[in-house]
């Protein structure tokens, strides 16, 4: 018997396999469905899954037809056949929306569940519809892609930058600190991160272009800024070491800063108020500042440090305002203050007027003395070196008085005083001239120095906030120092 030509049995080689296909294996060729809407869904009279081979069921109904071309809804699950009456599973396009029916052996829609698959996790709403775009879900703002997969890490969405999470997170970081990979952002409430300079908490950060906070030493707009290991700004410009909570160094001339710590932070100031009572005690007197300043019981009961006046004598202003800034009095300070508002709470009030004027926006003065035991009485340092520059440059006879180490004086009634200056750099550390101490309990120990550098110019430092006068001096010194060797 002759072979096959060549041609046939090529032929019968490509027939074999769909032969065996068709009529052994009988797989269903058409399994996909027809429904377009959701809108109309049966309900199952009842009846019973019959499986017809491999991975595909049929739904016997009791009138003894298969459910076809439809979602039936079979005891509280919502199912989808076929034209031809296969229940439907795995992804189906129904209109414009996609649904998961489950495994080969579930059939049913899901609803209201995430699935979670090998190219990512999907939200099947309560409608059963794959979630896309943006969805609030159990407290969590969540971004599906238009394929359902949900966002996770970095993401860029109509341009705007966002962090999801890890991939079994997935939800949008909103309105708190977020470290990733040794990187620190802030994230605010609409999810983006935070850019540029940022007050936090009462801290300052600075934010790259990718959103990520700076840590140590960079420079910004030609000026040195020195952050904390978690993006805290200590301090900028010259790299000085300085314990107090708050310091300024700036130029008296121009009022700019050339040192920064915490300048803007919230502080109790102590004496160092008294600056603004001799600026207002001076433009509220006569030019010659003889007039007379009588002495409350109220002002003499002041606690020290005092000058121990007593009620009903009286002195003449100049003379007050070298125990101000001196021996840095608080009953004179009082007296000062009625003197000029008839009441404490009066002159705290020019006070804060006139601080506004000079330019200050962070404070807040409640005494002429700067006594502020349970009281709301605080300032910045860049406020009180606004203050203290323009009691140098423009308060009548300030130079002078806070450049002198000590005064006697007498009262009206012939008591004798002498105060001595609280400055321990005047006459002391190069260039110093002159300016104010301060301490309370709240305060810590304070001072606004002035100094005349080498080069003629003159810069004005402020300390607030140091853990003993030691460390008030040192801080100042240092400042002053560096101001007059450098600057």
């Amino acid at each position: 018997m002759k072979e096959p030509k060549p041609c046939i049995r090529a032929f019968l080689r490509r027939l074999l396999p769909l032969l065996l296909l068709v009529f052994f294996v009988n797989i269903p060729f058409h399994a996909d469905a027809a429904v377009t809407s959701t809108d109309d869904i049966r309900i199952s009279k009842g009846g019973k899954f019959v499986h017809i081979s491999g991975q595909w069921y049929k739904y016997l109904q009791k009138d003894g037809t298969y459910a076809k071309d439809c979602l039936m809804n079979i005891n509280g699950k919502i199912y989808y056949f076929s034209p031809k009456g296969y229940r439907q599973f795995s992804w189906k396009q129904i209109g414009n929306d996609y649904y998961y029916f489950g495994t080969y052996l579930e059939g049913y829609m899901y609803k209201l569940r995430w699935l979670k698959k090998p190219e990512g996790t999907y939200l099947l709403k309560k409608s059963g519809k794959r979630a896309t775009g943006w969805l609030n879900y159990q407290g969590h703002t969540y971004y599906f892609d238009k394929d359902g997969i949900r966002a996770s890490g970095w993401r860029i969405i109509n341009g705007k930058k966002y962090y999801f999470g890890t991939e079994d997170q997935g939800y949008k970081y909103t309105g708190g600190w977020l470290y990733y990979k040794n990187r620190i952002f802030y994230m605010k409430k609409d999810g983006t991160p935070t850019y540029g300079w940022a007050t936090i908490s009462g801290n300052r950060y600075y934010f790259d272009q990718n959103g990520r906070a700076y840590k140590g030493h960079h420079k910004i707009d030609g000026i040195d800024y020195y952050f904390s290991s978690k993006g805290a700004l200590l301090y900028s410009g010259p790299n000085l070491s300085i314990s107090s909570d708050c310091a300024v160094l700036i130029d008296a001339a121009t009022g700019k800063v050339i040192y920064n710590k915490n300048g803007n932070k919230k502080h109790a100031n102590a004496s160092t108020t008294k600056i603004i009572t001799y600026i207002l005690a001076v433009e509220n007197s006569p030019a010659s500042l003889n007039n007379r300043v009588k002495v409350s019981a109220y002002a003499a009961s002041q606690e020290p440090t005092k000058l121990y006046m007593q009620a009903g004598d009286s002195f003449k202003m100049k003379d007050l305002l070298y125990s101000l800034m001196l021996g840095s009095h608080n009953d004179t300070a009082v007296a000062i203050a009625e003197s000029v508002s008839g009441s404490t709470a009066k002159f705290a009030d020019k006070m804060n007027t006139r601080a506004k004027q000079l330019g200050c926006t962070s404070t807040h003065f409640v005494t002429p003395n700067g006594l502020d035991n349970g009281l709301n009485h605080y300032t910045t340092a860049s406020d009180l070196a606004k203050i203290a520059r323009y009691a140098w440059l423009h308060a009548r006879s300030f130079q002078k008085v806070v450049g002198t180490s000590s005064y006697s004086f007498r009262s009206t009634q012939g008591r004798s005083y002498t105060t001595y200056t609280t400055n321990a750099l005047l006459g002391t550390t190069p260039g110093v001239k002159g300016m104010k101490t301060g301490y309370t309990n709240k305060a810590g120990y304070c001072f606004a120095g002035v100094v005349k550098a080498k080069s003629g110019k003159t810069y004005i430092s402020v300390t607030l906030g140091a853990s003993s006068s030691t460390a008030r001096w040192n801080d100042s010194r240092t400042l002053l120092n560096y101001a007059y060797n450098n600057l």
